[in-house]
């Protein structure tokens, strides 16, 4: 991935900067408690976001979302735009006397669902990136796109071509696996879980895949069977 690129969980507690693809700096939250006030937020809004601008200057900025509090869910609605896939989310929540999720709801899909028994969102609180967004297009950096980190591992790693289901996973030093479907580079669903032994840095990438814990992949292949 050409350029700037910043990687943001959903709290925004840290902003890991990547240069043309490689790693680069990272920025990280003065700490405020397991449940951080409205004022250490906005604190955290405007220090993040001042940071970003200066590490960036006047370079393009893609904004790439963590995934550490986002979901891939079925949805059943008639149509795959996102107020449409929002409300039914809600009303599928509230016939299965269950808590809709907060934030925003992104279908993964386009076009019309008609012919679709369900329709593919991804769920995620996305309130602090909005303010932070928010915050460096005052100071003037220019966001020329913003994707989940599902869609930045397809867009990055993506080599079959349409009409064929690809598997990506990346495995990190933080004890997590994220995983994307993709068909012809376009997003079909993700997840992610947590390992039962962390990464060694050295070792996180393509191979590190191949070391996972049964366990692990016990699990992952559960996720993917529920998704076939």
């Amino acid at each position: 991935m050409s350029g700037c690129s910043a990687l943001i969980p959903t709290d925004l507690s840290r902003i890991d900067l990547l240069r043309n693809g490689s790693p680069g700096e990272h920025w990280i939250a003065s700490p405020s408690g397991e449940a951080p006030d409205a004022d250490a937020l906005r604190r955290r809004v405007n220090e993040s976001s001042l940071w970003c601008a200066r590490q960036c200057g006047n370079r393009k900025l893609t904004a790439i979302l963590d995934v550490d509090e986002a979901a891939c869910r079925w949805v059943h609605a008639p149509s795959t735009a996102a107020p449409v896939v929002a409300a039914a989310l809600k009303n599928q929540g509230e016939e299965w006397a269950t808590v809709a999720p907060l934030g925003g709801v992104e279908p993964v899909t386009s076009g019309s669902a008609d012919t679709r028994d369900a329709v593919v969102a991804i769920t995620m609180p996305d309130a602090m990136a909005r303010l932070w967004l928010d915050g460096l297009d005052r100071l003037g950096t220019r966001v020329t796109n913003v994707a989940t980190l599902w869609h930045a591992a397809v867009s990055a790693w993506n080599n079959a071509p349409a009409g064929t289901l690809q598997a990506i996973i990346l495995v990190d030093h933080t004890k997590r696996l994220v995983w994307a479907w993709c068909d012809g580079g376009e997003l079909v669903t993700g997840g992610q879980l947590r390992l039962s032994t962390p990464a060694k840095p050295a070792e996180a990438g393509p191979s590190a895949a191949r070391d996972l814990a049964p366990g692990a992949v016990a699990r992952l292949a559960l996720d993917w069977t529920a998704w076939s």
